[in-house]
């Protein structure tokens, strides 16, 4: 699923293995790789015979309204990355990102919050503040 006004980058891979949902206003950089699936079950045995994954091995992405991601991001299926968050560049999601936190590393972890744009209107406006 693609919403309105998507960018993704060049050299990107996207493997869906149930879903993938990219939502409004998405920035994926270059080379960013998001499976939802292995390709392979974790047994070596069964892995020998060319099975493929088990149930539990496949899972969803979804990359909630205004999501960045950086360039060579990586992201497990499984994951839901909240609106207005940002991963850092090599970055590896694992778990699911609370709404405006900016992510890093591998795995990534939170490292910072986004301030919430409509709450920082709300706030500008309660104090009197005027925008055009």
């Amino acid at each position: 699923e693609v919403g309105d006004n998507v960018d993704g980058g060049w050299q990107s891979t996207i493997a869906v293995g149930r879903r993938v949902a990219l939502s409004d206003n998405v920035r994926i950089a270059s080379g960013a790789f998001l499976f939802g699936y292995s390709g392979h079950p974790l047994d070596a045995r069964r892995r020998a015979l060319g099975e493929g994954d088990d149930p539990e091995q496949i899972g969803d992405i979804i990359l909630e309204q205004d999501v960045w991601l950086g360039t060579n991001v990586t992201v497990k299926g499984g994951v839901t990355i909240g609106e207005g968050s940002v991963v850092a560049a090599g970055s590896v999601v694992t778990k699911s990102v609370p709404p405006f936190s900016i992510v890093a590393g591998n795995p990534a972890r939170i490292v910072g919050n986004i301030p919430n744009q409509s709450s920082m209107f709300d706030n500008e406006q309660s104090k009197g503040g005027h925008h055009a």
